[in-house]
């Protein structure tokens, strides 16, 4: 069984969302126009089509920049048990730890010479 994460920063969602939108905005102009929501006549099929129109920009707009601007919000934290653990020096700084090339050498070993294994 498959496992599925909803995310609000993955553009393809967003982007489904504004095309599923603006599909939708063509079936419900032509009920409002059937119950008679625009004028009649000519005025009324220029209302219609101005609604049309501005619903199908208006949901593929939405549907484009909704995960650019959520992006734009997000603040990346990295949380680690050793964070919490250790008290940090100053604002932003962290701990330095030792690595392999700060370690002293086995003994007699050097750079030139690493130590023989029996």
């Amino acid at each position: 069984m498959s496992n599925y994460r909803l995310s609000a920063l993955r553009n393809k969602g967003w982007i489904r969302m504004g095309i599923i939108g603006a599909a939708t905005v063509c079936p419900v102009t032509a009920m409002l126009r059937a119950i008679g929501w625009f004028s009649d006549g000519d005025r009324g099929l220029e209302q219609a089509a101005t609604f049309l129109v501005a619903g199908v920009v208006f949901w593929l707009l939405l549907g484009f920049s909704a995960g650019w601007v959520m992006h734009g919000f997000v603040v990346r934290l990295r949380e680690s048990d050793e964070d919490h653990d250790e008290p940090r020096s100053g604002p932003g700084s962290t701990p330095q730890r030792p690595t392999a090339a700060h370690a002293a050498p086995a003994h007699g070993a050097t750079a030139e010479h690493p130590p023989r294994r029996s």
